[in-house]
């Protein structure tokens, strides 16, 4: 009869970096910083083993559905609980939670497309601008990656290298998202000063929202899907937020319906690339 492996008594931060070190040299900082995310959420020095589905499936839940790069933020996290498994560190495999997730978005996503299609996108100067600066770090980063697929096929058999699949799998993300900046680019309308008014929700607006409930203020700008980062401050207007305020102006009080209940908030602000209009006394 087989031996099941146990877990390791290795606490989370560990875990990382063993995973980090069978990474590219060049992603290695990015997977850093974003499962650093995972890692902290959960706490750095707490032991492994009580990592469980449902933390997983609870944290994967704080990206939503419209994250910037989702898929490939999800295929990194499934990635690391793969291999977490793979070499005995947890007795369960992690990553159901995580596909159980990305398939619950995706059908959401499909849903959100479907009217719009592949039309324009639109987005801010600044919002095309980082794409732009991405797609062309990620095209810079081809032939190290190449270089380091050539170094690990040649340090040992192909079979016996697991850095092979590690480096072909980044390989695969980076072409995927490549493939979406170049279509996103391509149909991509900036957005002109003169578009985004004083006094009104519309793409481009900045908005500052007031909790009627604890009185705390949510301050972000109206972007399109692709250009969203609510770490920056951007959220999508497909969003549930972004839905209820488009359109609306200072004074106006929206509800917004979230899996913790209804919020109610007033809209304080809103400003346009010309200065702010402020709710009237």
């Amino acid at each position: 009869m087989a031996v099941q492996r146990r877990p390791r008594g290795i606490t989370a931060q560990q875990a990382l970096e063993q995973f980090l070190g069978t990474l590219p040299l060049v992603v290695r900082q990015e997977s850093r910083e974003e499962l650093g995310l995972l890692v902290g959420w959960f706490g750095e020095e707490r032991p492994l083993k009580e990592l469980t589905p449902a933390m997983i499936s609870t944290f994967t839940k704080t990206f939503g559905p419209q994250a910037p790069d989702l898929g490939r933020r999800l295929t990194l996290l499934r990635s690391f609980l793969t291999y977490l498994h793979h070499e005995g560190l947890v007795t369960r495999d992690l990553s159901a939670a995580v596909q159980l997730q990305a398939e619950a978005w995706s059908q959401t996503r499909m849903r959100a497309a479907r009217p719009k299609g592949l039309g324009t996108v639109r987005l801010t100067p600044e919002g095309y601008e980082q794409l732009q600066a991405e797609l062309e770090a990620l095209k810079a980063q081809r032939p190290r990656l190449a270089e380091e697929l050539q170094e690990a096929r040649s340090g040992m058999p192909l079979d016996d290298a697991p850095s092979v699949d590690w480096v072909r799998h980044y390989q695969s993300l980076q072409e995927t998202r490549i493939g979406e900046l170049e279509a996103i680019l391509k149909r991509a309308e900036v957005i002109q000063i003169e578009e985004v008014p004083e006094g009104q929700a519309v793409l481009g607006s900045t908005v500052v929202l007031r909790d009627l409930a604890t009185n705390q203020t949510l301050r972000f700008q109206l972007v399109d899907s692709p250009e969203s980062n609510p770490s920056q401050g951007k959220i999508s207007a497909a969003s549930p937020t972004g839905q209820a305020v488009l359109g609306h102006r200072p004074g106006d009080d929206v509800e917004v319906h979230a899996p913790i209940g209804t919020i109610r908030y007033r809209i304080e602000h809103i400003e346009g690339w010309r200065g702010p209009r402020a709710a009237a006394a």
